[in-house]
């Protein structure tokens, strides 16, 4: 692990906010869409509206891609002539395939005119095209499912259980406009600000594994802290240093020390492993 003591020239600080706020930040500076209002849905009470997702939704394994199957509009597998998936977890898949493609019938037959209007609103069609597939469905918790794509973007579709199986499941889309850092210590940084201190589990799965997450979020999370500056330790290899400084720039708390492959900077999944 590196020294806690570097000098305070090679330290990158980091603004570390509340969750929510974080949450803003993000959108506000990654999209390139209006995301700040979503559609009227009138096919579900409790559907959410193109609000931003919770960052309070936990990881339920291992994060699976989409696959497309024969009959054309089923996703994950589905094989019968039911052409609605019957699962949270490929429903918000197809809805995000038809997106990519720009099929405007099929958002419509797995959402509705309202949520497909918003869609069109944000100009999700042209901004999140078939060149970022595919979309990896990290969770699903509380009637909203959680991905994220090649590019680093992130998207929420929420689904009520009751029309799995069936047209209009969909009750809402939401998606992020971001991309993963070229750079080692801003990768590490997005994971840190944006899935620890953030508690967004889908940024954490998307910039590492669950296993590496599932450790992170072992410790005690920090309220403000450093990135340090990356070194090379091993072919293709980076190490930074991320912990929390008391007044006075002292090192505080728990530092974990974080091993980046630099051949996926800019890609998912860099982060390849984290210790204390």
């Amino acid at each position: 692990m590196s020294s806690p003591t570097r000098q305070p020239a090679a330290r990158r600080w980091i603004a570390i906010a509340a969750a929510s706020s974080l949450a803003i930040t993000l959108i506000a500076c990654g999209s390139k869409a209006n995301n700040t209002a979503g559609p009227t849905n009138t096919d579900s009470a409790a559907a959410q509206t193109g609000s931003a997702p919770s960052g309070s939704a936990t990881g339920t394994g291992t994060p699976t891609t989409a696959t497309t199957t024969s009959n054309g509009g089923g996703v994950g597998g589905q094989t019968s002539t039911n052409p609605y998936p019957t699962n949270a977890k490929d429903y918000g898949l197809a809805v995000l395939q038809a997106i990519a493609n720009g099929n405007d019938s099929k958002i419509v037959d797995l959402s509705s005119l309202s949520t497909a209007t918003y869609i069109q609103q944000q100009n999700y069609k042209g901004n999140y095209t078939s060149s970022r597939l595919p979309w990896v469905n990290t969770d699903c918790a509380s009637s909203m499912c959680n991905y994220y794509d090649q590019h680093g973007d992130l998207a929420s579709v929420g689904i009520d259980s009751s029309k799995l199986g069936k047209a209009g499941a969909a009750t809402s889309v939401y998606i992020e406009g971001s991309a993963f850092a070229g750079d080692t210590a801003g990768y590490v940084q997005t994971f840190v600000t944006g899935g620890w201190v953030g508690g967004r589990n889908v940024i954490m799965l998307a910039y590492a594994n669950q296993t590496i997450a599932n450790f992170v979020k072992s410790k005690t999370t920090p309220q403000g802290g450093f990135v340090t500056q990356p070194t090379n330790c091993g072919t293709n290899r980076q190490c930074v240093d991320a912990g929390e400084y008391l007044a006075g720039g002292q090192p505080a708390g728990q530092i974990i020390h974080f091993t980046v492959d630099t051949t996926k900077l800019g890609k998912p999944n860099a982060i390849i492993s984290a210790t204390a």
